[in-house]
């Protein structure tokens, strides 16, 4: 009897469902990667925001004040025309480009607001001004979590 060489039909088979087992395992892995570096870049990108904000206050004895197209006082990195420009070339002085989300659209975006708040707008306390940021992945225990979270936000902190 003359012996065959290769694999079978069900070998092949069972090790291309193997690999594609495998290979989704390592997909997803990294997809919460990327999340959890998308949202150590807001943590950072927030406390630069913060210290610029500081640096005008030490130099102005003010923090920078805006006013939007639609008359609100809250500008947002996603609608740079609204205000996010002016808001940059104000502190272009104490940082070089106001840094915006990683995805900067829908619920991820970087908003600041001049106005003072209280707990009724979300935030724990008392605050001179507020920047608001979503992060994908963790509550972070060291930020203010916004509750009520608005809506289509997934995590939302106020930091003042």
């Amino acid at each position: 009897m003359k012996q065959q060489k290769g694999f079978t039909l069900i070998e092949l088979l069972v090790v291309i469902a193997i690999i594609a087992l495998l290979s989704s395992v390592v997909l997803a892995s990294l997809s919460t990667a990327r999340a959890k570096s998308r949202d150590a870049r807001r943590i950072s990108d927030i406390n630069q925001f913060q210290r610029a904000l500081e640096l005008y206050f030490d130099t102005n004895a003010k923090y920078p004040t805006t006013t939007t197209a639609d008359g609100s006082n809250r500008v947002r990195s996603h609608e740079p025309t609204l205000g996010w420009n002016i808001l940059e070339n104000e502190l272009k002085s104490y940082i070089p480009k106001l840094p915006i989300d990683p995805i900067n659209t829908g619920s991820f975006y970087y908003a600041y607001d001049p106005t003072p708040v209280d707990a009724n707008a979300g935030c724990s306390t008392t605050s001179l001004y507020t920047i608001y940021f979503s992060t994908e992945t963790t509550i972070y225990p060291h930020l203010t979590y916004r509750t009520p979270t608005p809506a289509g936000v997934a995590r939302a902190y106020c930091v003042f």
